[in-house]
């Protein structure tokens, strides 16, 4: 009996628990979220943050969604989907260089007055996972936690935002979100045996001077995906 009680208690949380959740799925673009139950999809050029978080290519897929609890303070979650540069291999390589990855991303960010914290590469999920922070004029001192998923086509970002002072009461969704995306497996990052090949059989000198301009590509792709619209455009 007892254990029948507890059976039903832990069912009943875990009913309780999925109801809290909802996910947000999208077919033809081939990605899903689950979030909270309090947050809700919104349209993503008139959501706070907008002008500060999205790219300036008007063609790249956007979605946002907004904390819709009763808060004095915004909270978004921003995807963009970008299908337009596919990262080459030798590029992704040094993405599994801690010291290399937080120096390009660091100079990359800087760029855009944000100031990164810490970074990770998810290789099974081929993600890079980044915290920083930044001070808009509009929307004043913020924190983000920003997912970069690649993929054979090329990227989906994902920005948390919230204000500095609000952003712990945040961050757990935050996390869940990041953690729950899902990218169709059909898009997985797959390595392109011509260009490997190519890269076996090129000389010491080239080969240095290809890590040079490799990383060079890379600062520009990744500065790309984080140009910010200037928050004093209207």
């Amino acid at each position: 009996m007892v254990r029948f009680v507890a059976l039903v208690l832990i069912t009943a949380a875990a009913v309780c628990a999925t109801a809290e959740e909802q996910r947000f799925e999208y077919t033809n673009q081939q990605f899903a979220i689950t979030l909270p139950g309090e947050w809700k999809e919104v349209n993503a050029k008139a959501a706070p943050y907008a002008k500060d978080v999205l790219t300036k290519d008007a063609d790249l897929v956007t979605h946002a969604y907004q904390l819709a609890a009763e808060t004095n303070f915004a909270a978004m979650i921003f995807v963009e989907i970008d299908e337009s540069v596919r990262l080459p291999e030798r590029n992704v390589a040094m993405l599994y260089f801690e010291k290399l990855r937080q120096t390009f991303l660091t100079q990359a960010l800087e760029t855009d007055g944000l100031r990164l914290l810490d970074s990770t590469f998810n290789t099974n999920r081929m993600e890079v996972r980044m915290s920083a922070t930044g001070d808009f004029s509009k929307t004043g001192k913020n924190r983000q936690l920003i997912s970069w998923f690649l993929t054979d086509k090329g990227s989906y970002s994902v920005t948390c935002v919230a204000p500095v002072e609000h952003y712990k009461s945040v961050s757990e969704a935050f996390l869940k979100a990041l953690d729950s995306f899902y990218v169709d497996p059909s898009l997985i990052y797959r390595a392109r045996p011509k260009e490997i090949t190519s890269q076996r059989t090129t000389k010491v000198v080239k080969f240095r001077m290809g890590w040079i301009l490799g990383l060079a590509a890379l600062v520009m792709l990744i500065a790309r995906r984080f140009t910010r619209v200037n928050s004093d455009e209207v």
